[in-house]
C-alpha cells in the first residue's frame, strides 16, 4: 500500500507515505547499527579502561582536537594519543605483545578515530597554505 502511494501525484500523500516507509525501514536498521556499536566490558581492565578514556582522556582530547593548532597544544594531544596507544596493546607475561581488540573497539565507538584523523588533515591544509607556492 505505501509503495503504491509513493507513486501518487499528490505531494502530501507522497511525502507521507516516504516518511512512513523511511521510519520502517530505519527502526531494525538503527536498532541493528546500535547492537553492532554496543559495548561488551568483560574484564575488570576494561571497565577500568573504559571509564579512564570516557572521564578523562576523551574530554581533554576532544576539547584540545576543536582547539587552534599551535605547537603546545599540539604537544598536549601528542602525549594523550600515546596513552591512547599503550592501552590497544596487550603485555602478555611471556613479553609477547598483542593487539588489545576490546579496547581499540573502545577507542572505534568513540568516534576518536575519525576526529583525529580530521584533525590530522585540517593540519596538513594548513600547512599546504602556509608554505610558498613555487
Amino acid at each position: 500500500v505505501l509503495l503504491k502511494l509513493c507513486t501518487d501525484t499528490n505531494t502530501k500523500i507522497l511525502t507521507a507515505s516516504l516518511n512512513l516507509l523511511t521510519q520502517m525501514y530505519y527502526l531494525p536498521y538503527d536498532l541493528f547499527t546500535k547492537a553492532q556499536q554496543s559495548q561488551l566490558l568483560i574484564s575488570e581492565q576494561s571497565i577500568k579502561d573504559y571509564n579512564e578514556v570516557n572521564e578523562h582522556i576523551l574530554p581533554e582530547l576532544r576539547l584540545l582536537l576543536k582547539a587552534d593548532t599551535n605547537p603546545q597544544k599540539q604537544e598536549e594531544i601528542i602525549k594523550l594519543l600515546r596513552s591512547l596507544s599503550s592501552l590497544c596493546v596487550l603485555s602478555l607475561p611471556s613479553g609477547v605483545r598483542e593487539p588489545n581488540t576490546q579496547n581499540q573497539i573502545i577507542l572505534d565507538n568513540f568516534g576518536l578515530v575519525s576526529e583525529i584523523l580530521s584533525y590530522v588533515l585540517k593540519i596538513a591544509s594548513e600547512s599546504e597554505g602556509r608554505q610558498p607556492s613555487l
